[in-house]
């Protein structure tokens, strides 16, 4: 089970990558942008924590697209301690650009497989997900 999961990652990891050759914007960009957009991380651990980088890494990826114009660091008044992290309108413009793409690689890579089957597929591994996340394994 692990070797299938982590081979699929690999995969799909190689695939979509290629919607992002010869631009500016790097997939691991996108993907912190993207959930910033989403609303599922507001802090720099958060951004880290979700697709699993280090910390040293994704400083320099938030360097990087702060350095773009792409997001904002905001360091709370109560507690200096807190950095809250915002997309600017050119980071949403930025995730807008590249979405179609996106969508398109997806479409390809899941084209053999049906509707339900798709949402089969998204329902069991976001339940794998939240099972693992409880960390009381």
């Amino acid at each position: 089970m692990g070797f299938i999961l982590h081979r699929a990652q690999k995969l799909v990891r190689q695939c979509v990558e290629r919607v992002f050759d010869r631009r500016k914007l790097k997939l691991s960009q996108w993907i912190a942008l993207t959930l910033l957009g989403e609303g599922v991380v507001s802090t720099p651990g958060e951004i880290a924590d979700k697709p699993g980088h280090d910390t040293g890494a994704t400083t320099r990826l938030l360097d990087q697209l702060q350095n773009e114009g792409f997001i904002e660091r905001d360091r709370k008044d109560h507690d200096r301690r807190i950095v809250c992290v915002s997309l600017t309108q050119s980071g949403r413009s930025a995730i807008d650009a590249l979405l179609p793409s996106m969508v398109d690689a997806w479409n390809d890579i899941l084209k053999e497989f049906d509707r339900q089957e798709v949402e089969t597929l998204i329902g069991l591994l976001t339940r794998l997900i939240r099972r693992l996340e409880r960390n009381d394994i």
